[in-house]
């Protein structure tokens, strides 16, 4: 084939020159007897070389190379949640580049990430692997930048898990699914822009989920794949199976691509249903025209990865940039004092906790990504406290009373904690273990100025909250988490992570029912039917809709420095503007959040969040930030119409950082010809 034709014009070239058994084996993946690994990876399909089609290789996952066949030949970078922390959606690029780039030195053509769920159970346990957290504007602005990263490298991108993920109980993986019940204005304004905005970002695939929505398996339902998301979206790439997520042929209904093998979209049944008239010729070519048309416009056809998995990819430039992501995402949610950072005139510092020399830096499951190394925090604590004259002493929550003798002997003690998570089950509680919940409570009561630092896959508990100086989340933080946690608490960095989950102050604090989740009943082969009865008020929305105070608010996080705002001003062609001044005497980065209330017509939770950008600035400078507004800011998802209906009336716009920490506001009347300052 010419090279220099279009891509759409060579793959329509190559697809009327191929037989029907040559289009159907690109439907689904190749059997080898092992479902974990086929030729080296998670996914697999033989090329056709006399017709120039190259081998297709998959592989997890998320948040990089997962590599069972050749463990420690990549990076274990930050988790998408912990990525999603750092509000920056550069960062967000140069991960996606990184990761592509790995997975291109390894020779797969597809990453199967970034994940893109909304976390509406606070206990999901795949919660670590969401870069949106529990917003959907959050999500949607921080997709596009790591899809563009991927596939810069020649790597086809994966937005997943399409749609409505929202649990691991009853998933569906081996038994009955979980039915997601879901109403269309709540699917479109909170689940689906992340995944919207992947598509006009020109993400290549798409993996449906093991669960059902509306009665339907995602993996086999017209109206959310084909209706939402290749017509009204515009998706034009291919959607794949979660693998052994298939449950019928249905690709009428939208799904061109079963993985990891052929239990449906085998050349017998597909042929059976060709002459049944139940899938026609076209919509075979139009399946196999989806899965080449990204693959080649990547360059998987015109230069093809001759590398293998077992290549080391690691290199000192991925170390530092997985340890500035790291550190970039931390939040630090509370500092009584300024104990934070370390003073240089502290002699002595207790470390404590078994996680500060066995970190969790990770999740399980198809995130899991076996690190090259690990950055212990102790070994980079003590290494460079020790550097500084600083006594360190170490204890852990096996042995409480000398844990608290050691503590109350320092100036300072940090005490390092985490909850483990995996693909496969939810979280049990949002609790801590109990014998790091004992840890903590002993070494606050032997020593007042105590830090805290909480490895975490998503919301947690912090019941010892008024007992320590200080709170420090790392999220998931990767191979490089002791130099990247060292960096913070020694002042290096200045932490400029948000919150992108609520910390809620006790457990269900958002009062879901059964019904709602894990779920109740059953029917038609259903495991459990989770019912979204709480329609757009997820995560934050629900605490505002309803006055409760959480422990921490979503988008939270302190600063080293302090940050005035001013000015605000919002012009006629709908851009809000204000000013932001470091005051303080270091230099740090803030993250100013627009959010905006709707009138009350509208019946919308209040103070959503619409704009936020992150703003680095020298002590003493100031910048003018500006938010430009468009018509859907302004605007419900209409069920009549199946489309965005712009609102009329008084709208409430807030600029803070946080959101219950608003600094500037205002009022715009809007109408079909005004828009006015009141």
């Amino acid at each position: 084939m010419d090279p220099t034709l279009p891509p759409a014009q060579r793959v329509k070239l190559l697809v009327s020159n191929m037989t029907t058994s040559q289009k159907i084996h690109f439907m689904h993946g190749k059997f080898t007897g092992n479902p974990s690994m086929a030729d080296g990876y998670i996914g697999f399909i033989d090329g056709i070389p006399e017709l120039g089609i190259p081998d297709i290789k998959m592989n997890d996952g998320p948040q990089g190379f997962r590599g069972p066949k050749a463990p420690g030949t990549s990076t274990c970078w930050p988790s998408g949640s912990t990525v999603g922390a750092t509000w920056d959606v550069e960062l967000a690029r140069q991960w996606g580049e990184a990761m592509g780039q790995e997975f291109f030195q390894k020779g797969a053509n597809i990453q199967l990430g970034p994940g893109l769920n909304i976390a509406r159970v606070p206990r999901n346990g795949r919660n670590f692997e969401y870069i949106s957290g529990e917003d959907p504007v959050l999500g949607a602005a921080m997709a596009p930048n790591v899809i563009k990263g991927i596939q810069s490298q020649g790597v086809v991108a994966n937005a997943k898990h399409w749609v409505m993920n929202s649990q691991e109980t009853h998933r569906g993986t081996i038994g009955p699914s979980v039915n997601e019940v879901v109403d269309e204005r709540t699917s479109w304004e909170i689940y689906y822009p992340p995944f919207e905005a992947s598509v006009k970002a020109g993400v290549g695939s798409f993996m449906c989920g093991y669960n059902a929505v509306n009665g339907e398996q995602a993996c086999g339902s017209k109206s959310v794949l084909r209706t939402d998301l290749k017509e009204r979206m515009g998706f034009e790439g291919w959607v794949m199976s979660d693998w052994l997520a298939t449950h019928s042929i249905a690709v009428p209904e939208g799904l061109d691509q079963e993985m990891p093998w052929s239990m449906h979209y085998n050349l017998e049944n597909m042929m059976s249903k060709l002459k049944s008239g139940g899938v026609t010729p076209e919509q075979i070519d139009e399946s196999v025209s989806r899965i080449f048309t990204p693959l080649m416009t990547m360059g998987a056809f015109d230069n093809p990865t001759p590398n293998t998995p077992e290549k080391n990819v690691t290199s000192t430039a991925n170390d530092m940039l997985a340890r500035k992501l790291a550190a970039a995402a931390m939040v630090l949610a509370k500092n009584q004092g300024d104990i934070l950072p370390l003073s240089t005139s502290t002699t002595r510092v207790a470390i404590l906790g078994l996680e500060a020399k066995d970190p969790t830096i990770g999740g399980g499951g198809s995130g899991f990504v076996s690190p090259a190394h690990v950055s212990a925090p102790f070994d980079a604590l003590n290494g460079r406290l020790h550097s500084l004259g600083v006594d360190v002493t170490f204890a852990d929550e096996t042995h409480l009373s000398a844990a608290a003798d050691v503590a109350a002997a320092a100036d300072v003690a940090v005490v390092f904690v985490g909850q483990r998570s995996s693909e496969g089950v939810d979280r049990k509680s949002l609790s801590l273990p109990d014998a790091q919940e004992q840890l903590i409570a002993a070494v606050a009561k032997a020593q007042r100025q105590t830090v805290v630092v909480m490895v975490t896959p998503g919301p947690m508990l912090t019941p010892w909250r008024d007992d320590v100086a200080a709170l420090l989340v790392p999220f998931m933080p990767g191979q490089e988490y002791g130099e990247a946690v060292a960096d913070v608490l020694l002042g290096d960095v200045n932490p400029s992570g948000r919150l992108h989950h609520t910390l809620p102050k006790i457990e269900n604090e958002i009062n879901m029912a059964k019904s709602q989740w894990p779920g109740v009943g059953g029917f038609a082969g259903f495991g459990l039917t989770a019912t979204y009865t709480e329609q757009l008020n997820v995560g934050y929305r629900w605490y505002h809709s309803h006055g409760v105070e959480p422990a921490f608010s979503f988008g939270h996080g302190l600063s080293y420095t302090t940050f005035d705002y001013d000015g605000l001003f919002v012009d006629a062609q709908n851009v809000v503007s204000f000013a932001i001044k470091n005051n303080g005497t270091r230099p740090g980065a803030e993250v100013p959040q627009l959010y905006v209330t709707f009138p009350e017509s509208a019946e919308e939770p209040p103070r959503q969040l619409k704009a936020f950008d992150k703003i680095y600035l020298k002590p003493g400078e100031s910048r003018v930030v500006t938010f430009p507004l468009s018509s859907r800011d302004f605007s419900i998802w209409d069920i009549a119409s199946h489309g965005w209906s712009e609102v009329n009336g008084y709208f409430g716009i807030e600029i803070g950082a946080s959101s219950v920490d608003i600094r500037l506001s205002a009022k715009l009347a809007r109408n079909a010809t005004l828009l006015a300052l009141v």
